[in-house]
This record gives C-alpha cells, structure tokens and sequence, in this order.
C-alpha cells in the first residue's frame, strides 16, 4: 500500500508541475515581451526534460536512490529559494 501511494504521489506531483508550466508560460513570454516564442519554449523545455531524464536515472541507479532523492530535494530547494529570484 505504501509502494503505490508513493507511486501516486510521484505521478500527482509531475503532473502537477506540467500543468503548472503550461499555464504559466505565456504568462512568463509575455512580460518578456516575447509571446510569440510560446511554442518554441514549450518545444525546448519538452526536450530538455526528456534528456536529462536518462542520465539522472543513471546517476541516481549509480548513487543510490536515498542519496539521489536528497540531492535533487536540495537543488529543488536551492532553485525555489529568493537567493536566485
């Protein structure tokens, strides 16, 4: 039971963040004044997250998976914090 409710969890939370990049991209194009370049950020952002999906699992595979989850927790943490807003 604790294995699929962390399995639901994983899939709300990724779930989650696409929806949320998804409505907020024109909303961030847009103060930029480059709206029209809403398709391509969207093409971009796909791709890099299909890439560094493969040699993350590797790392975390490599590392191990406690260790792999507490480092990306703290680039989460780090990239969320006001020191790079």
């Amino acid at each position: 039971m604790l294995t699929l409710g962390s399995i639901w969890l994983i899939f709300f939370t990724d779930s989650l963040q696409q929806q949320s990049n998804y409505s907020w991209t024109p909303y961030v194009t847009s103060s930029f004044y480059l709206h029209g370049l809403t398709a391509i950020t969207g093409v971009v952002a796909n791709i890099v997250g299909g890439i560094s999906k493969l040699p993350l699992a590797r790392f975390i595979d490599v590392v191990g998976r406690p260790q792999g989850f507490l480092l990306m927790l703290v680039f989460v943490v780090l990239c969320n914090s006001t020191i790079f807003k």
